[in-house]
């Protein structure tokens, strides 16, 4: 009995398109991860919205995270001043440097937006929004901004949450303290101790 080429073509063929359609999903991947490990490291290691930690390569989360060395490179007195960096969200400050302000991601209003400090919430019952123009930055270690609707894990803060996580205590740390001053235009100035 003979075979006909045909029916072989017919079943190497399909698998053979299936295979060429998958080759760039694959490449697309790796330039995913490729993208990913020019800001991330693999040890960097977030609070996701479930509330566990994971590397943030993992993380299928709206999520952006400012480390400290971002925060000395874009020169920020005030987490608000941080904040204004990050795509998505929006800071508005009232009056001059080091004044109250609130924040929007992604166009939610403010009383949407859970600001934690060490995992303590910072809005009140009195005072629902989070006011980001009094958090100083020197005692900041990094920043996680979660955009979106997987910061309702929280509760109601369903436009995101700003977790700030503070610099722990070290005994390898000197005791001693940071005075900072600077004046600009205009009669302002910023004066801090820490």
């Amino acid at each position: 009995m003979h075979k006909s080429p045909y029916k072989t073509t017919f079943f190497l063929l399909p698998a053979l398109f299936v295979l060429a359609l998958s080759l760039p999903a694959f490449a697309q991947s790796e330039r995913e991860m490729t993208t990913l490990k020019m800001f991330y490291d693999e040890d960097d290691i977030v609070v996701t919205p479930t509330r566990y930690p994971k590397s943030i390569s993992r993380v299928a989360e709206n999520m952006t995270v400012i480390t400290a060395e971002d925060i000395k490179a874009i020169n920020a007195h005030t987490l608000a001043d941080v904040l204004y960096y990050v795509p998505g969200v929006s800071v508005q400050i009232f009056g001059g440097p080091g004044s109250a302000a609130n924040v929007f991601i992604q166009g939610s209003r403010t009383r949407h937006i859970l600001l934690l400090i060490d995992g303590v919430p910072q809005n009140n019952l009195t005072d629902v929004y989070p006011d980001v123009g009094a958090v100083p930055v020197q005692a900041i270690e990094r920043v996680e901004i979660i955009k979106g609707p997987a910061s309702s894990t929280w509760g109601s803060s369903l436009g995101g949450v700003i977790n700030v996580i503070t610099k722990s205590p070290d005994e390898t740390r000197k005791f001693g303290g940071v005075i900072s001053s600077s004046i600009g235009e205009r009669n302002t100035g910023d004066y801090r101790g820490q």
